[in-house]
């Protein structure tokens, strides 16, 4: 009797009075609710990870700063110690400050239109400096440094091609680019060029803008005014 009631009382317990498919279920049901929750969770997650790093990109990439081209010439161009650079004088004296003046004297461009062949060195380059209104300077070959003695230069008191075969006018170039002066060869310093054909771009402004200033090569300018 004891066993009947036993059975009978699990026959008419209800589904929901077992504990292990109850338990089952919660957990499925806790599964199935949190598989969502975390799907999104990692999607927030990486779309949170893909603004930061491009947030961190474009802060470690700034915007290009504008280049001023002048400066730019200005401050890059460099000349190697004992070489050889022509200068040219641009401009004339009106309103010259009486120091540069003298300190273009010194180079023995005291007139527009003069040139002359000076070394590298840190007292020449303060000079130039000084006198950067009113000049331009820079390197220049030895084929137009032949060109400028033999039609412009002067030696005791004549023409160097009047006294020079051109191959000893060639060796005289080779010396003066070599870093000898125009005192040991016997030459004057001073070359007295015309006015370029076809004139200046601008006698107030510094290369690329106008024809003042320090250049990469003194080769097209003095072309023009030899």
């Amino acid at each position: 009797m004891a066993n009947g009631d036993k059975t009978k009382q699990k026959a008419d317990a209800p589904p929901w009075a077992s504990t292990a498919p109850r338990t089952a279920t919660v957990t499925e049901a806790k599964k199935t609710n949190a598989a969502p929750a975390l799907a999104k969770a990692a999607n927030t997650a990486s779309k949170n990870a893909g603004a930061a790093v491009s947030k961190s990109a474009s802060v470690s990439k700034p915007s290009a700063p504008k280049v001023n081209p002048v400066s730019t010439a200005m401050g890059k161009m460099k000349f190697a110690p004992g070489s050889t650079i022509a200068v040219v004088r641009i401009r004339g004296v009106t309103g010259m400050n009486p120091d540069r003046k003298f300190t273009l004297d010194l180079l023995g461009i005291g007139q527009s239109h003069n040139a002359t062949l000076v070394t590298a060195t840190p007292a020449y380059m303060g000079m130039l400096r000084q006198g950067k209104d009113y000049i331009s300077w820079g390197p220049v070959s030895e084929a137009i440094v032949i060109r400028m003695l033999a039609k412009r230069g002067r030696m005791e008191g004549r023409k160097i091609s009047e006294i020079k075969k051109p191959e000893e006018i060639a060796a005289i170039a080779k010396a003066l680019l070599s870093g000898k002066s125009f005192k040991e060869l016997g030459v004057e310093r001073t070359f007295r060029l015309t006015p370029p054909s076809g004139g200046f771009k601008n006698r107030k402004k510094n290369y690329p803008y106008g024809d003042l200033g320090v250049r990469p090569s003194m080769d097209d300018v003095l072309k023009c005014m030899i």
